[in-house]
């Protein structure tokens, strides 16, 4: 695969995820149908913008600054997710029966933190088991 087919793979699924997100903020207020239980909404956040934070993951995975500096990649990913929910709710402020809500972003922000933490530690797990495998050659 070239290297521009390579990129272009890695970082379609995060458009893809930012194309759902500014389609589903599009969606006017009376259109909208969500289930009737208290908070879904936040957790709807929580979950979409953790899905964005995966995929803002793979598509700069492969990046120098990734092998360079990989402590601040889990910031900024949470700094893009978190920048993206704010203009999002800029956004669906605009939208007929929608408005904007700092909690939806702070949902956003929270769902994009979890995710890093969860690959900070499997991606920590990962190199202890690695380099305990090195160490007694019995991993298989």
């Amino acid at each position: 695969m070239n290297g521009f087919s390579w990129k272009v793979t890695r970082i379609l699924p995060m458009l893809l995820m930012m194309g759902i997100i500014f389609f589903l903020s599009s969606v006017p207020g009376e259109d909208l149908v969500l289930p009737d239980i208290v908070n879904i909404d936040k957790v709807a956040h929580m979950a979409i913008y953790g899905l964005l934070a995966l995929s803002v993951f793979h598509a700069f995975g492969g990046a120098r600054f990734n092998q360079t500096h990989p402590h601040l990649v889990p910031l900024l990913v949470i700094l893009f997710c978190s920048v993206y929910g704010l203009s999002d709710e800029y956004h669906q402020s605009f939208v007929p029966n929608r408005s904007a809500d700092v909690f939806d972003v702070l949902a956003d922000s929270i769902g994009a933190v979890i995710v890093c933490i969860i690959r900070i530690v499997f991606t920590h797990l990962r190199k202890k088991r690695s380099s305990s495998c090195k160490e007694t050659s019995s991993c298989l």
